[in-house]
């Protein structure tokens, strides 16, 4: 659904992310723990670009490395990355667009909040 799509975007630049940022946030989302083809090939990020980008998100806490060769990232559970943001906001609309956001991605399963922990 596109509107689904666009308030994720939206949310996740509320939050501090670019809009190349919050795209390959999303990548990791739906794909699990990734390496750098796989990320390029869904989000047609470059490959020097992507690297920095992964880079900025791990600094965020919006992702982590879980392994080397191929170094392979994972994105941090949303409900855990925007808990704080969800805290501070006023405004009803956007506390409810969060909240949605939340729930769309509750299809993290147990184990991969555990490899979080």
């Amino acid at each position: 659904m596109a509107d689904s799509i666009e308030v994720r975007f939206r949310l996740l630049k509320f939050v501090g992310l670019t809009q190349t940022e919050a795209r390959l946030y999303l990548a990791l989302v739906r794909l699990g723990p990734s390496h750098y083809r796989s990320l390029i090939g869904e989000t047609g990020i470059s490959y020097g670009k992507i690297h920095s980008v992964l880079k900025k998100l791990v600094g965020k806490g919006f992702a982590k490395s879980v392994a080397e060769r191929p170094k392979t990232f994972l994105a941090a559970d949303p409900s855990k990355v925007l808990s704080e943001p969800l805290e501070v906001l006023s405004n009803s609309a956007l506390q409810g667009m969060l909240e949605e956001y939340l729930k769309s991605y509750s299809m993290f399963s147990a184990s991969e909040r555990r490899e979080e922990r």
